[in-house]
């Protein structure tokens, strides 16, 4: 007999083999099933983890721009926490830059509703 590879299993080790390809394949089904439960999970609670995310992000940035505004003024982490929570609820409420519709008395005349329009 020719030295080189033997495809043949000695002995006993088929059913070894058999064993190892059923663990495998019932792993990988278990597996499976997992995934796709976890998957169902994730798109019955989308609005939640997205919740939870969004607040995470938002404490990332809260925490980045108190630390940016610490480089300036030296004022405790608490206090410059407040000022930029702050600042953001003056910019996102319109104090600082107002964005609802313009009142009709800023509007060019063409862009008033007339009578005859109608």
């Amino acid at each position: 007999m020719r030295e080189g590879i033997n495809v043949r299993l000695p002995g006993g080790d088929h059913l070894q083999a058999r064993n190892d390809l059923a663990w495998a394949i019932s792993v990988g089904g278990i597996g499976i099933v997992m995934f796709a439960a976890l998957l169902a999970l994730a798109w019955q609670y989308a609005a939640t983890l997205f919740l939870i995310f969004a607040g995470v992000l938002l404490g990332v940035a809260l925490n980045a721009l108190t630390n940016l505004l610490g480089h300036g003024v030296k004022l405790p982490h608490a206090l410059r926490l407040t000022i930029v929570c702050l600042a953001l609820a003056a910019l996102l409420s319109g104090v600082v830059f107002p964005a609802g519709p313009p009142s009709p008395s800023r509007l060019p005349r063409s862009a008033t509703p007339s009578s005859r329009n109608w």
